[in-house]
């Protein structure tokens, strides 16, 4: 039962504006459809990861893994608008949210979780197949809780709040067994 890291989505500034329809004649790899979002999606392979570039200059990267990752990708579309023509200063990186997720040892009774703290779930199957968990404690996490055991923990913003997220959910979790997996 360890916690594996999904997904990091970061923003920064770039503190020059981009002209997109300039942009995009450089980089055809890139996609920006005006009528549709406002921003160029940049897609890289190494690490895989996406960037939206807004016209202000601003960055949203998503997709990473790693904290290592993110800021990589932000130094690739760096260096993409740089060889456009323009002069990109990185300011203001700021991780907005890590998604991550573990697998419990065995099923999950959700509805006894929900009757055991009701003020802090939400839990619906007919909508949603997961029950929804927001602790009481602001800087933890959001947790989604599956009855087959996955939970998904997300809203976090480093990766010292991940890991209190994650002991927190498997203490929550471990006084409402259903039945082992088999």
């Amino acid at each position: 039962m360890t916690i594996r890291v999904t997904n990091i989505v970061c923003t920064c500034n770039f503190n020059t504006s981009v002209y997109l329809p300039k942009f995009i004649i450089h980089y055809p790899f890139c996609e920006w459809n005006r009528k549709k979002f406002a921003a160029a999606t940049i897609r890289f392979n190494d690490p895989k990861s996406t960037c939206l570039l807004f016209g202000s200059g601003r960055i949203v990267c998503t997709g990473s893994r790693t904290l290592n990752a993110a800021r990589l990708t932000i130094m690739q579309a760096c260096q993409l608008v740089r060889a456009a023509g323009y002069d990109p200063k990185i300011s203001d990186f700021m991780v907005q949210n890590i998604a991550s997720s573990f697998e419990y040892d065995s099923s999950i009774n959700l509805d006894n979780l929900f009757n055991k703290y009701p003020a802090e779930t939400n839990y619906e199957p007919e909508l949603f197949p997961a029950l929804i968990f927001r602790p009481s404690i602001k800087s933890n996490g959001v947790y989604l809780i599956f009855e087959s055991g996955r939970v998904v923990i997300t809203g976090c913003k480093s990766m010292q709040i991940v890991q209190e997220s994650y002991v927190n959910a498997k203490i929550i979790i471990s006084s409402v067994f259903k039945r082992s997996k088999r």
